[in-house]
């Protein structure tokens, strides 16, 4: 029994994705296929498209398209559409690509194709329907039981490709921005290592002005105002989820910026050096920013930091829930100031009900503040 040897198996999966390649090739000639070999992570194929010459040949048009396949058993039907479950990561790649993506589900028990393009539609029905997709690792697709893979697809399909344009609805990944940067951070630290083993001079300040731009790259916007002028509702309603506590009390002196992340969380610095990882929800963030939970800062938090999933905040942006500039305390005033400073822009939120003095008064202050980055600017110059 022992000099038995086991032959290879092919894997089921194996079997049902040549199957639907080659039901996909049936139905898409005389078009030409050029299946990849090395999978890309969501692309399986091209298709060329062709047209008929005089004499009756088949010729290239220079118009083609990526497609990716899926093969199920017994996908979920009803009257309207035909469902399958799809992870996130590809999505986010088809959103990436240049032209927009065809998407076929082969239904193994019926021997029949359903179709839907990766387009703007497509990204508009999926956010209307599943808007936390982003948020979880797997969504559903819903094709409309219409596109069915026919006779009558390739027309359709050749009408759309012909008038598509570029597509425009790019995705960008969760943490791509922090992955960027640190990347770029490297390859200048990498040209500043070889740049030391010389005696070339002239570039030197060039190179650190680079590291810093760096490292500052993101684009911080300080939301600022009077303690209870709305601050933090504004927050919530510019992420579209409740992230900055609010209430009845004002917050404590702690700043806390939100930024993009490749997931959801919070991390909590205090004047200790200490640090905690949490949730990023207004709830959690309560206990150590709001008066309730932490009345005068007896905690002792210096800092909180909260990472959002987030499409537009990963284009580069951040934004700091900056304490009350008229906060009794001149610490949380300092460092209400210091935020501003540090912003590249700043969002004032006034209550309707200000007099026009408490204006001036908040006027003043925001001045000032810009008039001590002035001063610091010209002391290091």
């Amino acid at each position: 029994m022992s000099d038995l040897k086991v032959l290879p198996t092919n894997p089921k999966s194996d079997i049902l994705e040549e199957e639907s390649m080659q039901f996909f090739k049936r139905k898409m000639s005389p078009w030409v296929v050029h299946e990849l070999n090395a999978k890309a992570p969501s692309i399986d194929a091209y298709v060329e498209i062709t047209s008929k010459d005089n004499e009756g040949d088949h010729e290239l048009t220079g118009k083609r398209f990526p497609v990716q396949l899926k093969a199920r058993t017994r996908p979920r039907k009803n009257e309207e559409h035909i469902t399958v479950p799809i992870e996130k990561k590809y999505i986010l790649n088809w959103f990436m690509s240049n032209e927009p993506v065809l998407f076929v589900l082969y239904h193994v028990s019926e021997k029949s194709g359903y179709y839907i393009f990766i387009d703007n539609e497509f990204k508009d029905q999926l956010n209307q329907y599943s808007p936390k997709w982003k948020s979880q690792k797997t969504t559903s697709i819903k094709i409309p039981i219409k596109n069915l893979l026919d006779s009558s697809s390739q027309n359709i399909i050749e009408k759309y490709i012909l008038k598509a344009s570029v597509f425009s609805s790019k995705e960008v990944a969760p943490g791509t921005f922090f992955k960027l940067k640190s990347l770029t951070l490297d390859t200048i630290q990498s040209f500043t290592d070889i740049h030391k083993s010389t005696s070339i001079g002239f570039i030197d300040d060039y190179l650190d002005d680079l590291i810093n731009n760096t490292k500052n790259a993101i684009y911080t916007v300080a939301v600022i105002g009077p303690s209870r002028s709305g601050k933090s509702t504004l927050i919530n309603a510019l992420m579209a989820q409740p992230i900055s506590p609010v209430g009845k009390l004002p917050t404590t002196g702690v700043p806390f910026k939100i930024q993009p992340g490749k997931e959801n969380y919070s991390e909590i610095l205090f004047q200790d050096g200490k640090q905690v990882k949490g949730k990023a929800t207004s709830d959690y963030l309560s206990r150590y920013v709001s008066q309730k939970d932490n009345e005068d800062n007896h905690k002792k938090v210096k800092y909180v930091n909260v990472f959002i999933e987030s499409e537009q905040m990963e284009q580069g942006l951040a934004l700091v829930d900056v304490p009350g500039l008229d906060d009794p305390s001149s610490t949380i005033r300092n460092l209400a100031l210091s935020e501003i400073i540090s912003a590249d822009a700043i969002i004032i939120k006034l209550m309707l009900h200000l007099i026009s003095m408490e204006i001036l008064s908040l006027q003043k202050t925001i001045l000032n503040s810009y008039l001590l980055l002035e001063e610091r600017v010209i002391d290091f110059s």
